[in-house]
């Protein structure tokens, strides 16, 4: 609720009539002292919860509704999250010198627990500042936020696939003729309500995945629309842009393919969103990450496309895989015992193994490396525990000690 709904006379009365004396405070004493005694104590359970453990420290940059520039920092430990602050960061330019001192800052101020990883988005900066932050904590993981990768995959593919591009200019379009005309936006939501359908979904600027509920939306009603726009007097109007307004969406209403190319838009960015639920919880191993980008190209390739569409298709998902990857997906991968590295190309393996050995220094690397040949043997026998974890019904768990330093 907002602060400033606190002072609202009914949530008084409303209080008054299970507490007859119950003081409510005011919206600035609740979006300051209080807050910030609720985030001192919050602060305190939180140290007190996770000291020692091992977690992941998350970064989000987005900007207020004031419009300034933000930067989140939040710790997932276990399974729970755990928001450590919000840093308001006007017109300071988030360039990659900015966003490594940043981060360190943080990770410092966290010392109470184990940062093992640290996941922000997906921009040039951002990479720069983990090869940056590497150095620094060579025992660390820095890559990009897989969710957020999915979101770019889906803008890539609007922006290099025309057909897609202008069927997304489209549907905004009309989406938006609609909204702006109450009459007809009231009609459509009034027959929508009788067949219990959503409403019309406008694309959100920089939320790409809301370019299928788009598309999904329109589909939905496709035949509430159809009727509409071919009502006789829809494409009367007093003004020429009016006239023009209402053409426009009689005409991509109306056009022989628009259903066609909406199933076959769905069809394309339903793979997407389906890989983007499974890791929208954070609780999925990175190994995942890998197999997703193993799976993707063939589940495209099993579609009917021509073939350089599936070739934009597959660079696409080439360059964002080679962007995001980072040495924690490939370890992960070749050491999950429900993968094993199935799929990994000769030279992503060696270097995988290589990074392996080395972890714990060059003293050790021999005998890293004897494990890691060994845990691979081991895996591939049909034991009954592997059969489980293989088939979902096992968590992965098995232990491999190449990385228990100090052990």
């Amino acid at each position: 609720m907002a602060f400033n709904k606190a002072t609202h006379h009914s949530l008084l009365q409303a209080l008054q009539m299970l507490h007859p004396g119950v003081v409510i405070p005011s919206a600035h004493q609740l979006s300051t002292t209080l807050l910030n005694m609720c985030y001192r104590d919050f602060k305190v359970k939180m140290v007190h919860k996770i000291t020692g453990k091992k977690c992941t420290l998350y970064t989000d940059g987005w900007a207020g509704v004031n419009g300034k520039s933000v930067i989140n920092y939040v710790l997932e430990c276990e399974g729970e999250t755990y928001f450590l602050e919000s840093v308001y960061t006007g017109s300071t330019s988030h360039d990659a010198l900015f966003l490594a001192a940043d981060v360190k800052r943080v990770i410092e101020s966290a010392k109470f627990t184990t940062i093992v990883a640290v996941v922000t988005d997906n921009t040039a900066a951002n990479q720069l500042m983990w090869s940056t932050l590497q150095r620094e904590y060579p025992e660390m993981f820095f890559h990009g936020c897989i969710v957020h990768v999915i979101h770019l995959i889906v803008k890539d593919m609007v922006s290099k696939l025309k057909w897609l591009k202008d069927l997304e200019g489209d549907c905004r379009k009309m989406v938006k003729f609609f909204k702006k005309h109450h009459l007809l936006w009231a009609e459509l939501r009034r027959l929508q309500r009788l067949e219990e359908k959503s409403a019309l979904v406008l694309p959100a600027d920089t939320r790409w995945g809301t370019i299928e509920q788009c598309f999904a939306s329109v589909l939905q009603s496709e035949s509430i629309l159809l009727s509409l726009v071919s009502q006789r007097e829809f494409l009367k109007a007093k003004s020429k842009e009016q006239k023009a307004n209402r053409r426009m969406a009689h005409d991509v209403i109306t056009a022989p393919d628009f259903v066609p190319r909406l199933k076959r838009a769905i069809a394309l960015l339903s793979v997407l969103s389906a890989a983007q639920k499974v890791f929208e919880r954070s609780s999925r191993p990175i190994s995942d990450v890998y197999r997703m980008f193993i799976e993707l190209p063939q589940k495209y390739r099993e579609m009917r496309m021509p073939i350089g569409e599936l070739d934009i298709i597959s660079g696409i998902l080439n360059e964002r895989f080679d962007f995001v990857y980072g040495d924690a997906h490939g370890v992960s991968y070749l050491l999950d015992p429900r993968y094993g590295g199935e799929g990994m190309d000769d030279d992503t393996r060696e270097k995988v193994v290589e990074f392996t050995a080395n972890w714990h220094g060059p003293e050790l690397e021999d005998d890293a490396s004897a494990e890691v040949l060994r845990y691979q043997a081991f895996i591939q026998k049909p034991t009954r525990e592997l059969r489980l974890v293989k088939d979902g019904r096992s968590y992965p768990c098995l232990r491999i000690g190449v990385f228990q330093r100090g052990s």
